[in-house]
């Protein structure tokens, strides 16, 4: 027999807060992974591309730290990491110099001015 003031919950209601705790979970880990990610860009850019990213600045860092590794190494994926982050932060200086940078070591003189002289009125 229940006790007096205690009802039973209908499967409805543990649908619902079951739905309710799940999203909790969900919000709390995207929240913690684009707050630990900027933490850990210096040591691991690609971990923390990987925990966000939709970060400009982030994906920028990333594609800046291939070329430094290897310039001609990973050419596609540098640039195409540099201008992702453009579209994402139109203001990462890194992945317009990165880009400036790329297409100066490929003798395009007009195209590493183009991205240079980006680089530098955005670091202003």
């Amino acid at each position: 027999m229940p006790r007096h003031g205690s009802t039973r919950r209908t499967p409805t209601e543990w649908a619902i807060r079951t739905g309710l705790a799940l999203l909790t979970l969900v919000v709390a880990s995207i929240s913690v992974a684009h707050s630990l990610a900027p933490a850990v860009v210096d040591g691991d850019p690609a971990l923390a591309h990987a925990l966000d990213p939709g970060n400009g600045r982030i994906t920028a860092q990333l594609a800046r730290s291939y070329y430094l590794e290897n310039p001609d190494g990973r050419d596609g994926e540098i640039a195409r990491l540099s201008s992702l982050a453009l579209r994402h932060d139109p203001t990462a200086v890194q992945a317009a110099a990165t880009l400036g940078y790329q297409a100066q070591l490929h003798g395009d003189t007009v195209l590493a001015r183009h991205w240079l002289d980006y680089a530098q009125r955005l670091s202003r």
